[in-house]
């Protein structure tokens, strides 16, 4: 079976899968766990002639996770295309859940510290990836893709195919109610800057084989539409 029938979350953000008559992204999984852009100027924009949307640091999308979560091992899978520098000390949020077994990235602000690359899993903040390791990976006004994997005492976060952190920290799998894409949970005034084209959630621990194909394979379709 291929990799992407067995997301439990995926949001191809395609010309398909654009729903503007319901305000939503469509997920493509079983699970129907579709997302419903923010109200008004909170919307995203959708890209034409391409996949994903563009959200302006005001903008989310917003879902219920039906409870499809809680898992024992997951691999978040995003790609992106941001307008700040890793190192600009602002605040952003990419994707993030409720509290509840919280399943977030962030990168801070002037912290401390400053321009840390976080991953959450099981509402454990397993990484505060330094700016100095993940910065030069890195890449403004183009392609990112970001992967934040594990399972309890096995996890491992990669950027544009290349392993920013490993570690053993524990966590626990819970089950949150909701998810958010640009934003914090608290739908707060920290939102994302630049455009997101594809959103994927996995229930398991990738291999770096598997990251790899899913960093290439996202690459390969950016002109999905």
């Amino acid at each position: 079976m291929a990799l992407r029938n067995k997301a439990i979350l995926d949001l191809p953000m395609t010309a398909q899968s654009h729903d503007p008559t319901n305000g939503r992204a469509l997920d493509l999984s079983p699970n129907a766990l579709h997302a419903s852009f923010g109200a008004g100027a909170a919307a995203p924009t959708k890209i034409a002639g391409q996949r994903g949307y563009t959200f302006d640091g005001g903008d989310h999308m917003t879902g219920a996770t039906q409870g499809k979560f809680n898992q024992v091992g997951i691999a978040l899978c995003l790609l992106l295309r941001p307008t700040f520098a890793s190192d600009d000390n602002t605040e952003q949020f990419i994707f993030d859940t409720s509290a509840t077994g919280r399943i977030m990235i962030r990168k801070t602000g002037v912290g401390p510290p400053a321009n840390a690359l976080h991953g959450y899993m099981g509402a454990t903040n397993i990484f505060a990836i330094a700016v100095a390791t993940w910065g030069p990976f890195w890449k403004q006004y183009q392609y990112n893709t970001l992967i934040l994997t594990g399972t309890t005492g096995d996890n491992q976060y990669w950027l544009n195919n290349n392993s920013i952190g490993t570690n053993a920290t524990a966590w626990a799998a819970a089950s949150p109610d909701n998810y958010y894409i640009g934003c914090e949970n608290s739908l707060g005034a920290t939102k994302f800057d630049g455009d997101i084209l594809a959103v994927q959630l996995y229930p398991f621990r990738m291999t770096a084989i598997q990251a790899a194909d899913w960093h290439q394979r996202a690459l390969r379709t950016l002109n999905a539409v």
